[in-house]
């Protein structure tokens, strides 16, 4: 069985965010061209460890049996965050970016989450550690 992790295999869950060379967002256009040119392209992908915490709250919304009030997050003493919807001690969610729910799992994309790991293999350039041309120039 083949584990391989090819860019190709992703790219269309990610329309809408960064393409290196040249920074430039990922259309449905340019994913035609990618994948019928062959061309080298790499994702620009935030890690899971950059998520904010009004991204942490909403992915606390998004798990299915939070109920709608008042949710908040706070980082524990191992720097993750965790989703609180009440002062119960057990009404709560450690976002450890290992498993997320579906509809989690989009909001992640929409927000260009790498949520596959694609950054650890190399064919995907970490975000917040990421300086174009572009950028330099400013």
């Amino acid at each position: 069985m083949n584990y391989n992790k090819h860019i190709k295999d992703y790219l269309h869950l990610y329309l809408g965010c960064a393409l290196d060379p040249g920074n430039i967002v990922l259309t449905p256009e340019r994913l035609k061209e990618i994948l019928d040119d062959e061309r080298d392209n790499q994702l620009i992908l935030r890690p899971i460890s950059d998520l904010k915490e009004d991204e942490a709250i909403e992915l606390g919304k998004r798990l299915l049996l939070v109920p709608q009030g008042r949710i908040s997050a706070f980082k524990n003493r191992w720097n993750k965050w965790v989703v609180k919807w009440s002062d119960n001690y057990r009404d709560h969610w450690l976002v450890d970016g290992e498993i997320f729910n579906q509809h989690q799992t989009i909001y992640l994309l929409k927000q260009c989450f790498d949520v596959f790991g694609l950054i650890e293999l190399g064919v995907a350039i970490d975000q917040t550690k990421f300086t174009s041309h572009e950028q330099n120039k400013n």
